[in-house]
């Protein structure tokens, strides 16, 4: 097996010089190393296991050449979104891998337009009865990766949003919203809140900033564990409970539950 270990060693070297440079597609490396394990099990000085290693050999070159060749001959592309359905309250569904995405309200008769501008992505739209699912997917860990995104929703529209992020920046304002649950991993997300609502934030290695006027009362439950926060003036009525002095009297009040760990939630308020 030592042979075979050999082999095994220098392609895991390779392979993570790439992944590194952001030279090679992450989704090859899942079943690249499915293959190392079926190799590293195989019997040594064996005619078969010299065969396999030599065909493996060859593919994963290959491989690295047809994916930078294929890199070369992408193009950016402009893409429309445009959804005309007329839901009354509509619960919408945003989903982010490897983008930056601008979601804000705007005056329009269209529940949603937007548009994307990508290279290696792709996008999905699903509406099923009240559920508007948009799902814009790009290729992390990837050198010139373009995946852009700006999402506009009607304000005359009060809605409940979702949003998944993963290795995104995420950026929301202005929108008409009744609450908020947000997911994020190896994401930066910035809201910009100006009327009461509900929001559940959950973050993984994330960076989170709410920026809120003077005017509007926040009440925090911060469940975070191992990360950075920066409450402001916010005043601590409980062991993780945080709120801004006078909330009950304020007519505009934000209740924000937070989880997660290993992230930083800043609160601006101006």
């Amino acid at each position: 097996m030592k042979n075979n270990n050999i082999f095994i060693g220098f392609f895991i070297i390779v392979f993570a010089i790439l992944l590194l440079i952001g030279r090679i597609n992450f989704s090859l490396i899942l079943p690249v190393f499915l293959v190392f394990i079926g190799l590293s099990i195989m019997p040594q000085k064996q005619k078969a296991t010299r065969i396999a290693l030599i065909i493996f050999m060859v593919s994963c070159l290959s491989l690295i050449i047809i994916d930078v060749f294929n890199e070369s001959k992408k193009e950016v592309r402009f893409l429309p979104i445009e959804i005309y359905e007329d839901i009354a309250d509509p619960n919408i569904f945003l989903s982010v891998e490897s983008g930056d995405i601008l979601i804000a309200g705007f005056e329009s008769e269209k529940l949603i337009q937007g548009n994307s501008k990508t290279n290696f992505s792709k996008s999905e739209t699903v509406i099923k009865d009240d559920n508007v699912f948009l799902s814009f997917e790009g290729l992390p860990l990837r050198k010139g990766v373009i995946n852009q995104i700006e999402v506009l929703i009607n304000k005359e529209k009060e809605i409940d949003l979702n949003i998944n992020s993963f290795l995104s920046a995420v950026k929301i304002k202005e929108v008409n919203y009744k609450n908020i649950n947000a997911s994020s991993f190896l994401s930066d997300v910035g809201l910009e809140i100006d009327k009461s609502a509900d929001i559940e934030l959950n973050c993984l290695l994330s960076s989170i900033r709410l920026i809120i006027p003077e005017n509007v009362g926040v009440r925090i439950e911060n469940n975070l564990v191992a990360s950075s926060t920066d409450f402001v003036d916010l005043l601590q009525i409980g062991e993780n409970i945080f709120q801004t002095q006078d909330y009950e009297e304020m007519e505009e009040q934000i209740n924000l539950k937070i989880d997660g760990s290993f992230s930083s939630v800043t609160i601006i308020q101006k």
